[in-house]
C-alpha cells in the first residue's frame, strides 16, 4: 500500500499531490516502522527476561516505560523502510513492467545465497534439505520471508540479518545509480511526459540522494543500537544436530 501510494504521487507533477495524500503517506511510513519495531522490542525485552536483567515481558511494559525504547531503536526501522520503499518505488517507476523480472532475480539470487550459506554453517546434507525443513510446516515461508525482506527486517532461524541488510544496501544502491541515470539521460524512453521525474529532474536527485543517505545511515544503526546482536540471539545454535524449531 506504501509503495502504491508513492508510485501515485510520482507519476503526476508533485505540485498536484494532496495535504490529504501526504497525511495519508507519512502516516503510512510511521505504521510500517512501527510494527518491525515492538517486534524487535518483544524480542529484545524476552531475551533480557530470559537473562534475569529485567522482569517484564515487553507487552507488560507501561507507555512511559516502553517510550525510551521506542525512541531508541525506531529511528533505524523508519529509515530502513524508507531507504527499501523508495528504492523499490523509483524501480518500478523507471523499469516499470520489467522491474517484476529483476526482483524475480534478485529474490532467487538471494534465495539461492541463503541456502548455500545455511548448509555450510548447519549440519544439513546441502541447501534443499534446509530449504525442505524450513517449507515442511510453512509451505510459503520462503515467499513471504524473502518478500518480506525487501521492505524490513526478514524473519529466519538460520540466515543471519546481516546478510540482508548488505544484500539489499547493495542491490537497491545499484538499481536506483542505474534507474536515475537512465531517467536523466533518456526520460522518453521510460517514463511518461507528465511524470514527476521528468518535470522536474530535481525532485529525482533528492529522492536517490535520500535513499543513499537513509540506506548508509540504517546500516550504520543496524550495528550501533544493537540491533544485528539481538537478531542474532535468536538464530538456532550450530550443534552436531539440525535443531527443529517449527512450532509444535
Amino acid at each position: 500500500q506504501l509503495c502504491l501510494q508513492l508510485f501515485i504521487i510520482f507519476k503526476r507533477p508533485l505540485h498536484e499531490a494532496s495535504t490529504l495524500q501526504l497525511i495519508v503517506l507519512a502516516s503510512s511510513f510511521f505504521t510500517a516502522a512501527l510494527g518491525p519495531t515492538e517486534w524487535f522490542l518483544w524480542s529484545k525485552q524476552t531475551q533480557a527476561v530470559d537473562r534475569w536483567e529485567a522482569d517484564l515481558q515487553y507487552e507488560y511494559l507501561g507507555f512511559m516505560e516502553k517510550l525510551p525504547l521506542l525512541a531508541k531503536h525506531l529511528p533505524f526501522y523508519a529509515l530502513l523502510v524508507v531507504f527499501r520503499v523508495l528504492a523499490f518505488t523509483v524501480t518500478i517507476s523507471v523499469f516499470q513492467v520489467y522491474s517484476v523480472l529483476v526482483y524475480f532475480v534478485l529474490l532467487i539470487l538471494l534465495f539461492f545465497i541463503g541456502g548455500w550459506r545455511t548448509a555450510k554453517k548447519y549440519p544439513y546434507s546441502g541447501p534443499c534439505q534446509y530449504w525442505r525443513d524450513q517449507s515442511r510446516n510453512r509451505r510459503f515461508f520462503f515467499p513471504a520471508m524473502l518478500f518480506t525482506s525487501m521492505f524490513t527486517t526478514a524473519e529466519d532461524y538460520y540466515q543471519p540479518e546481516q546478510q540482508f541488510q548488505v544484500f539489499w544496501l547493495v542491490t537497491n544502491i545499484i538499481l536506483v545509480s542505474i534507474a536515475t541515470t537512465l531517467s536523466f539521460l533518456l526520460p522518453e524512453f521510460f517514463l511518461e511526459d507528465d511524470h514527476v521525474f521528468v518535470q522536474n529532474p530535481v525532485v529525482l536527485a533528492i529522492v536517490a540522494a535520500v535513499i543513499l543517505l537513509s540506506g548508509i545511515i540504517s546500516l550504520v544503526l543496524f550495528y550501533k543500537i544493537g540491533v544485528k546482536k539481538v537478531l542474532d540471539a535468536e538464530l538456532a545454535p550450530v550443534t552436531e544436530e539440525v535443531i527443529n524449531l517449527e512450532p509444535g
